[in-house]
């Protein structure tokens, strides 16, 4: 959030804010230790624009077309919005914020879909329900070399040789059209959600941390577990990581302006279980574990972060 500007008194501030509401900006009115109020902006696309406006409104706050606004605002007493409580309540129903033309999300899913039919192409039974790999293709995007027992078990020797990109091509790697149109679907629902409150580099940060995490879980798993590593891949894992991460922080930071709605939760959970279960065959259960663990871990952080920032502002 940025701070835009602070008055004296409380009325100012809030005729200001339901201006910046009407205007399609989220913000919030708060007050200070000191007994002032302070605008603050929630998202940071709207920057520019929020200044713009406060300033039109300092230049002349009697104007009418400040006081009107008023009577659209939200209740002080719910001054984050409930976005995704709103409109995010199945997977059948994609109603998330659309991304921009420079959108990390999108970008995302068309390189996972132009990668995964790419892993695809040539393969002996083609395209169909299910996206058989090309091993000539797949070979480069296993979290270790190929060999003809499963992946190589010497990850270490795959690092040191500096096949680094590994530890993250996975996540472009699905073997059944519903499971790619799963979790690009959830891709773009929480994606984009959080580009658009927290940025495009905080994404695409995330999004690579907890996948190398998630291939990484994964692996030791099968290694622990088993005398031969299966081929795994899918974004599953990074999906529970953002879905963990919205959750966990819409939960304990209201100013974040996003929470969950409890069918979300239901259905993220349950399928969760449903895939432990072995009921839906062959998954890379482990990937989605670590990367739901990465996502709430980072979003409980987040909340602390952000609570202490408020604190400090506040003195």
């Amino acid at each position: 959030m940025r701070p835009l500007h602070t008055w004296k008194d409380e009325a100012s501030c809030h005729r200001c804010a339901g201006y910046l509401r009407h205007q399609g900006m989220e913000c919030s009115a708060e007050a200070n230790s000191t007994g002032d109020w302070t605008l603050w902006l929630h998202a940071e696309r709207d920057l520019s624009k929020g200044r713009e406006a406060v300033a039109a409104f300092l230049a002349d706050p009697d104007n009418p077309r400040f006081t009107a606004p008023t009577q659209l605002q939200r209740p002080a007493a719910a001054p984050a919005s409930t976005y995704l409580h709103e409109n995010v309540d199945s997977v059948a129903v994609p109603t998330a914020p659309r991304p921009g033309r420079s959108s990390p999300t999108m970008a995302l899913i068309i390189m996972t879909v132009a990668i995964t039919l790419w892993c695809s192409y040539g393969a002996a039974d083609g395209i169909g329900s299910r996206l058989s790999g090309n091993p000539a293709h797949l070979r480069w995007l296993t979290f270790t070399p190929l060999t003809r027992q499963g992946l190589d078990p010497d990850l270490l020797g795959s690092l040191l040789s500096g096949q680094v990109w590994r530890l993250l091509t996975p996540i472009f790697i699905h073997f059944t059209i519903i499971h790619l149109l799963f979790n690009m679907l959830w891709l773009y629902h929480l994606g984009s959600v959080i580009e658009q409150r927290l940025g495009g580099r905080h994404l695409i940060f995330l999004v690579i941390v907890s996948g190398i995490l998630s291939n990484a879980g994964e692996f030791a798993w099968q290694a622990v577990g088993s005398d031969q590593i299966g081929v795994f891949g899918g974004f599953s894992g990074v999906v529970y990581a953002l879905f963990g991460y919205v959750w966990i922080r819409g939960r304990g930071d209201p100013w974040f302006g996003v929470r969950l709605d409890p069918t979300t939760i239901a259905i993220m959970m349950v399928w969760f279980g449903l895939c432990w279960t072995g009921l839906m065959g062959p998954i890379a259960n482990m990937a989605h574990t670590v990367g739901l663990l990465c996502g709430m871990a980072w979003g409980w952080l987040a909340v602390q972060v952000a609570r202490q920032r408020r604190r400090q502002r506040r003195r």
